[in-house]
Parts: C-alpha cells; structure tokens; sequence
C-alpha cells in the first residue's frame, strides 16, 4: 500500500513537470481552410475593381442645337428705261439679309483612340442632320422723273438653307482624371448647302411701258469648309449591362463645334423683254453671294468597340 502510494505520488509529479515543457512543443491550433463555395461568396461580395479604358473603337449618337449664320447679299437685277441709263439715272434695287438660327441637330459618330499614359489621341467621323432656312425679300418703286410719271417695280425673294453635314477629323486629349477626358478635334467638313433667288421688275409709262425682266433659280451644293472644337468625356462603365448590343462599355461626351463652309457665289440668268423704245443696258445675270457657317453643342453617348 505504502508503496502505491508512493508510486503514485512519482507519476503525478512527473505528469506537472512535463507539462509545461510539452505545451511549449505543441503546434498552435490552424484555422479551418475556407471551403471553394465560401471563397466564391466572399469574392462575389467585394466590390469589383473596374479598370478605364480609353484604347480602341467608338459609336456613338449625339443630340443638341446648332446657332446657324445664313448671310444672303445680291448685288441686283434690274431693268431700265430707254431715256434713263443704268449707272447715272437707273439703278438696281439690291436684296440682303442675314440671320442666326438655332435649330436642333442629332447624329451619329465613329472613331478609334490610342492612349499614351494621360494622353490620348484618335480619329473621328460623324454626320448630323439639321434643318436651318433664313429668307428674305425687297419690294421698292422707283420714280424717273418728277412726277413719277415713269417708274419701276421691283419684287425680289432669296432664301438659304443648310440641311446636313458631315466631318473627318483627329482629336487629341488628356486625362485629367482616368475617367474624364479633355481633348480639342480639328479637320474637313462637308455640307448641304440651298438656296433660291426670285426676281421681277416691270416698267410703266414712257415710251419703255410694258418693259420688264424676271429671273428665278435655285441651286444646291455640296461644301466643304472647316471645323474645329472642343469637349469633355467621361468613362460610365457597363450601365445597360454586359451583353447585347446595349452592352459593353460606355462613354458620354459634352462637345462645341465650329464649321465655316466660306463664301461664295452662284450666278443666274435674267431674261428681259423690251418694249416700245426698249431698255437701257439690261442685266442679263444675276451674281448671288452666300456665306454659311454655324456652332453645334451636343450630348452624346459612345458605345467601346474592338479593345
């Protein structure tokens, strides 16, 4: 019994002193390993990371208004009596006018961009359609003598309209942040470009009574001018989701633009018919001077294509 006891009490006092050096062995416990299902929720649960993209093809549709400059100047048609010449006792009776109009304008656009660091530079295409008409017209009696026994009428009408128009041109731009561009375009324009002119004049009295001349045209031309601007876009991501033709990455643009087509001038023929003692020196054409030009400001959306 005595020696049970004593051999008891030796197991226990060698259990107390191996302990501590055991637990001082013993590896610390491990965490469990995330399961393939959790790893996959906790990764759908972060916010995904969306990188800027400014390589590649664009389409995209524009909205907005265009302040159009229409300018119509016509030197004058004219018809003079026999007794009065043109130049010291006969005149023409000119028409001229002028006008701004802000008109709305939609299109659409094409381009490709390379990016360099903050810098990106590209080409665009586009082509919008407006509708944009100033008219004008004179109507004047002129008196030859005193009395205005013998006089002129003079009606005349002119019109110019541009409808649509189109451009090639570079753009250039920086980064102001990864998502917002600032860039300029430059390059060539092209137009429609109508316009008409109507003309009477008749004489009364005097031995040129009955004397009058008419011309009438119209005409319409494709120009091709200039333009230049300036505009903001910035990278929206995947707002109408990722598949279908809505899909993919999308851009909006705020844009100015400036297209000048020049002057120019049309020519038409006047007809005269001459009676009694006939006409002094009769127009036989008619030179017209038009000038067009106009501003755009757009809102735009692009679609990414090709990157």
């Amino acid at each position: 019994m005595g020696k049970l006891l004593v051999s008891g009490i030796s197991l226990l006092t060698a259990m107390m002193v191996a302990a501590p050096a055991f637990a001082d062995e013993a590896p610390a416990p491990r965490k469990r390993a995330a399961r393939p299902a959790q790893q996959q929720q906790q990764q759908q649960q972060q916010p995904a990371q969306r990188q800027a993209n400014w390589n590649g093809g664009q389409l995209g549709s524009s909205n907005g208004a265009s302040n159009v400059s229409n300018n119509f100047v016509e030197p004058g048609a004219y018809v003079c009596p026999a007794a009065f010449p043109f130049g010291s006792h006969c005149f023409e009776t000119p028409l001229a006018f002028s006008g701004n109009k802000t008109v709305y304008t939609s299109g659409f656009f094409l381009g490709y961009n390379w990016q360099w660091g903050a810098a990106v530079v590209g080409w665009m295409a586009d082509i919008y359609w407006k509708k944009a008409e100033t008219a004008g017209t004179v109507s004047s009696t002129t008196c030859f003598d005193v009395q205005c026994f013998i006089y002129r009428t003079d009606h005349k009408q002119g019109s110019i309209e541009q409808k649509w128009d189109a451009s090639v041109v570079g753009r250039g731009g920086i980064l102001v942040t990864p998502w917002t561009l600032v860039y300029v375009v430059g390059g060539v324009a092209f137009g429609r470009i109508e316009g008409s002119l109507a003309y009477q004049g008749h004489i009364f009295g005097g031995p040129s009574h009955g004397s009058f001349a008419t011309a009438n045209g119209s005409w319409s031309d494709t120009r091709t001018g200039v333009t230049f601007g300036a505009g903001i876009e910035t990278e929206l991501g995947p707002i109408f989701g990722y598949g279908g033709l809505l899909g993919g990455n999308w851009k909006a643009r705020v844009e100015w633009r400036r297209v000048d087509f020049g002057s120019y001038s049309k020519t038409l023929p006047v007809h005269t018919f001459c009676a009694g003692a006939g006409c002094s020196a009769p127009s036989s054409s008619v030179l017209t001077h038009v000038d067009a030009s106009f501003d755009r400001f757009t809102f735009g959306l692009a679609r990414d294509l090709w990157y």
